[in-house]
């Protein structure tokens, strides 16, 4: 194939029209693509978008009639000559100079040079136009001069416009690069350089003058704002939409400097701001700085700061940071801050309201520091109410804390008629939480809780308790001290301690009386006085250590308890609970106690001492009554016993005499034998009958037995029928292996009725024989182990045997067993059999038994 050499810089006069030829080689086509495409792109190397022009505008490019050169050479001379005749563009047409292709109808490429340059006239305040317009040839409508001020080589630039009468200067830019719109001499009374002047133009007439910034929404109405210099030199910025009308002055100026914004005439004040809209807010300042986001520096005898709000429902200030508001006093003679309310509040409104209402938070709500000499904080009430109130809602701490301090509360009363402190309570506290309460918790101190000093005619504490409960309350959890201490050693006259009631009622509805002490604490054996009266004092042997004068019929003292002379335990006997017992306790070894009943002076057989016993069966006398009477036996020296008791239906009667000389008489008062059996018990039979068996036994009120306890016949028997006793029939079959098994017991004889369902229930607390007899049937000789167990509720007691053992078949074979048994009241009783290996065939036969009986 023919290829020309098209690699390099080739141009489309390069290539030969003749290659390829015909038959020439199909692989060499693309090496002439290749070199058609290097052709093109040398050719028009600059072309990198669409060329829309014609083959007749392409043409004209190089001129149809002679070429574009030869035409502007013909109206242009180079040499720098004139333009001959006219030079005249369409409006479609540019010009461009120093440019290939143009983007105005003049254009002219950057350069050092003027693009367009004009000789200024030397006249003064003449105006040269450099670009005018008219309606008409010679008559300008507005033009853009030069103009000459008068300085030298000094021009300025002017703006006219009017119409095809007249045109008026509207704007000048002077040579010193002021500007002034109404003015052609802009300048400034402050000595400002580089100014932009607007006035009214003509120092006649009343005019404003204003510059108005205008923009266009998205639904093509106008907005506008209009900063204007009215007649009276008020400066005001006006916004407008159209049509919507004017929405008013936004901010005015005046000329004394005092601002308005939304307020037309703040005169009263350099800045004013009025008309708020609904969810604004009047003043807003933003300061990221590390400065004062207002500063006020009032150096007049008036308010800093001014605040009038009619709100009724908001703060006139409300402050939200880290540290809140700060007032710091620097002027001697004034304060800090001040709160002031000249109005009749009848709200629940205080004048200060501090609100601390973070459930989480842990600080004050309110601190006062004060590292002077002043008070911390004081309250001059001069109105009839509180001075002080705080409404305490805390569930857990006080509702005022004074801490750190040496003296703590100091509350003076200067006003007679009151009391320098009050405490009130009026609900219904079931809790354990005082009125007062009073901690010193620091157990190293050695100084009182509370000191009452009281150095005039009243009394130190007063307590008027009319509530049904204690006037006075002390919980002492001192192991060593008193919990009240009262001392009087400059006593002449009265008493260390008393206690006075003038209730009329004390005897019918008090439970308590005069003074009462109580003790509920000690539920042990340690010894612990409820009321201790020592007289320690060795040379104060006319003093009594507990005198008790009663000058009524009542009781001198009643103790309603245990009572111990000399024993801190009394009731060693253990008498059941709410007996009441009098101990009399000697001090220490070979002392005792003694129960003395004395006389003064008896005579005749009179009683010299009495113990009187009485049942008063739920009222108040004797309905019978019993006692043990010491009388005067014929002699000052000789003393004989009596006992006295009271029949149903009868009245009190000596029953037994012991005389002065040992004699006894019982019944008939007449000491008959003293001593015959040696101070034994004799039970003696009836005579009259033929039981004269003598007998123990339990009685009715009427004397006659109805439970026989122990009885002793004519032959020395001692019997005993209610005996706690039973005999059962034992039986089970098909014994179950390796299962405890409790026996079935069929009762036979059941004294007092203690056995049932297979189960013994001890009735009293005693030692027990039980014992069985079991006639085993069918026993499995394979059984390797054979249990016969007594149960008890404290122990186990089992025989055990080996049939696999003793035995080479099944067989019969009988076994027995005893044991006495401790057991408490209530305690259970069941006997148990148990078979390992071999089968469930071995049975208890019927004819066994089984018995148990209270032997002591």
């Amino acid at each position: 194939m023919a290829l020309e050499d098209l690699t390099g810089t080739k141009y489309i006069d390069d290539l030969n029209s003749s290659n390829p030829a015909a038959g020439d080689n199909v692989s060499e086509g693309d090496d002439h693509i290749r070199g058609i495409k290097n052709v093109l792109k040398t050719t028009f190397p600059n072309i990198d978008g669409a060329v829309n022009a014609t083959d007749t505008e392409l043409n004209y490019v190089d001129g149809v009639t002679s070429a574009i050169q030869t035409q502007l050479g013909a109206k242009l001379p180079l040499a720098g000559g004139a333009i001959s005749g006219n030079l005249s563009f369409s409006n479609t047409s540019q010009l461009s100079f120093g440019r290939t292709s143009g983007v105005a109808s003049l254009d002219f490429e950057d350069g050092t040079d003027a693009a367009i340059f004009i000789t200024a006239a030397s006249s003064t305040n003449y105006y040269q136009p450099l670009i005018g317009v008219g309606e008409g040839s010679g008559t300008f409508t507005a033009a853009i001069s030069s103009v000459d001020t008068g300085a030298a080589a000094a021009q300025g630039l002017t703006f006219h416009t009017g119409d095809t009468n007249a045109i008026t200067e509207r704007m000048r830019i002077g040579s010193d690069g002021n500007v002034g719109i109404g003015t052609s001499s802009p300048t400034s009374t402050q000595g400002f350089g580089h100014l932009l002047e607007i006035s009214d133009g003509d120092s006649g007439t009343s005019k404003d003058s204003a510059l108005v910034l205008s923009s266009w929404n998205s639904g093509s109405a106008e907005n506008k704002w209009e900063i204007g210099n009215n007649t009276g030199g008020n400066l005001q910025f006006v916004h407008s939409v159209a049509g919507d009308g004017s929405t008013g002055t936004k901010m005015v100026i005046l000329p004394d400097g005092n601002v308005g914004i939304g307020d037309t005439d703040p005169s009263e004040a350099k800045l004013s701001i009025d008309g708020v809209l609904a969810g604004d807010i009047g003043l807003s300042i933003v300061n990221t700085q590390d400065t004062q986001g207002i500063k006020l520096d009032q150096n007049g005898d008036g308010n800093a700061l001014y605040i009038d709000s009619e709100s009724a429902n908001n703060n006139a200030l409300e402050v939200r940071s880290k540290w809140g508001i700060r007032s710091v006093q620097d002027i001697s003679g004034g304060y800090a801050a001040q709160f002031d309310r000249n109005l009749a509040e009848a709200g629940s409104y205080p004048l200060v309201s501090i609100v601390d209402n973070h459930t989480s938070n842990t600080q004050p709500a309110l601190k006062i520091q004060q590292d002077g000499a002043g008070y911390g904080l004081e309250i001059d009430q001069n109105g009839n109410a509180r001075a002080l109130k705080i409404d305490c809602a805390s569930t857990s701490y006080d509702a005022i804390k004074v801490h750190e301090s040496k003296y703590g509360m100091q509350v003076t009363q200067t006003i007679s008629g009151g009391y320098a402190a009050n405490f009130n309570r009026n609900i219904a506290e079931t809790g354990s939480n005082p009125l007062v309460k009073i901690t010193d918790d620091n157990a190293s101190n050695t100084q009182p809780a509370l000191k009452i000093q009281q150095d005039g005619a009243g009394y130190g504490l007063h307590i008027d308790q009319n509530g049904n409960a204690n006037a006075l309350f002390v919980d002492n959890a001192s192991t060593t001290n008193s919990a009240v201490y009262v001392e009087g050693h400059s006593l002449t006259s009265g008493s260390g301690l008393k206690v006075v009631t003038s209730s009329s009622n004390l005897a019918t509805t008090a439970n308590y009386g005069f003074a009462h002490f109580d003790h509920t604490g000690n539920s042990g054996a340690n010894v612990n006085n409820v009321v201790k009266i020592i007289n320690n004092h060795a040379s104060s042997t006319g003093t009594t250590a507990l005198y008790v004068q009663q000058d009524s019929t009542g009781a001198a003292a009643v103790f309603k308890g245990d009572v111990g002379i000399g024993s801190v335990s009394p009731n060693e006997g253990g008498f059941q609970s709410g007996s009441r017992v009098l101990s009399i306790q000697g001090d220490s070894a070979d002392d005792f106690g003694v129960l003395e009943l004395i006389s003064t002076d008896t005579t005749g057989s009179n009683r010299i001492g009495e113990l009187r016993f009485g049942n008063l069966d739920g009222g108040s006398s004797f309905s019978a009554n019993a006692g043990i009477r010491a009388r005067r036996d014929g002699a000052d020296d000789a003393i004989d016993l009596s006992f006295w008791t009271t029949a149903t239906g009868d009245s009190l009667r000596e029953r037994m005499t012991i005389d002065s000389a040992g004699k006894i008489a019982i019944g008939n008062n007449v000491p008959m034998w003293s001593g015959q059996y040696g101070g034994g018990l004799v039970l003696k039979g009836n005579d009259a009958t033929t039981d004269r068996n003598a007998k123990l036994c339990i009685v009715d009120s009427s004397g006659d037995a109805v439970i026989d306890g122990i009885t002793v016949d004519t032959n020395g028997l001692v019997l005993m029928p209610n005996q706690p006793y039973f005999n059962a029939n034992a039986a089970t079959t098909n014994i179950p292996i390796t299962t405890q098994t409790t026996v079935t017991l069929t009762e036979r004889i059941d004294t007092g009725s203690n056995l049932a369902s297979n189960i013994f229930t001890a009735p009293v607390t005693g030692k027990y024989l039980f014992t069985y007899m079991f006639y085993f049937t069918s026993l499995d000789a394979d059984h390797t182990t054979l249990d016969c167990t007594i149960w008890t509720s404290n122990k186990l007691y089992q025989q055990t045997w080996k049939p696999s053992v003793t035995f080479s078949a099944d067989a019969n074979f009988s076994v027995s067993g005893s044991q006495i048994c401790d057991m408490d009241a209530s305690d259970t009783m069941y006997i148990r059999v148990y078979v390992a290996d071999g089968a469930a065939q071995t049975d208890i036969h019927t004819d066994s038994t089984a018995s148990g009986i209270l032997l002591a």
